[in-house]
């Protein structure tokens, strides 16, 4: 009986311990390195490109207990709608963003304070791949503003949320006829990332 009494006594402190022991562990989101990956739905305000979905992945590293930078890679499948006009027709087409944030959350999730906000800003390099014509590139600034949740598990590591991204970024080069302006884009996102031990 004492044994039995025992077992059970060290499996009830045990459970008493794990959210003690994982609160213990945990001090803030920007104390360790995160990373992460993106699915993304993106907009597009130019007239001959549509956009469409993008698959990223990203990683940050902490500044501060409130400042962090990302770094992030995402590839797009857009729709290249030609330019009838000039014989250059329309196709599937492949956009490569390559970009650098520095976020700011003035209340980072914790054990105590799952749900938390922030935002942000920086600037990248945008890739844009055609099959039958010249590829292209362009340079772009960009906003951020998202929600997180720091989800119960044991350790406390994962983060589940989603944000909105405003891309102002130029054109893939254009025909002579045509003056290409930058366009503006919104990019809407479901995040999952995992900090790191």
């Amino acid at each position: 009986m004492r044994v039995v009494v025992l077992t059970l006594l060290v499996l009830f402190t045990g459970r008493l311990a794990a959210p003690a022991e994982a609160l213990a562990q945990y001090h803030r989101l920007t104390d360790a390195i995160v990373v992460g990956g993106t699915l993304t739905a993106a907009g597009s305000g130019a007239d001959a490109l549509s956009g469409g979905p993008e698959m990223g992945g990203l990683i940050e590293i902490p500044l501060s207990d409130t400042l962090r930078l990302r770094g992030e890679v995402a590839i797009g499948f857009w729709q290249f709608d030609g330019y009838p006009y000039a014989g250059i027709a329309g196709s599937g087409m492949r956009r490569h963003r390559l970009t650098a944030s520095v976020l700011r959350s003035r209340n980072p999730p914790s054990p105590n304070r799952r749900l938390a906000g922030y935002a942000g800003g920086g600037a990248g390099v945008y890739l844009y791949r055609f099959p039958s014509r010249p590829n292209g590139g362009a340079w772009g600034i960009h906003g951020v503003a998202g929600m997180e949740y720091l989800l119960p598990t044991m350790r406390s590591r994962w983060h589940a949320g989603g944000e909105v991204q405003l891309h102002v970024v130029g054109q893939p080069k254009a025909p002579d006829t045509v003056t290409p302006i930058p366009m503006v884009g919104a990019h809407v996102s479901a995040v999952l990332k995992y900090r790191l031990p």
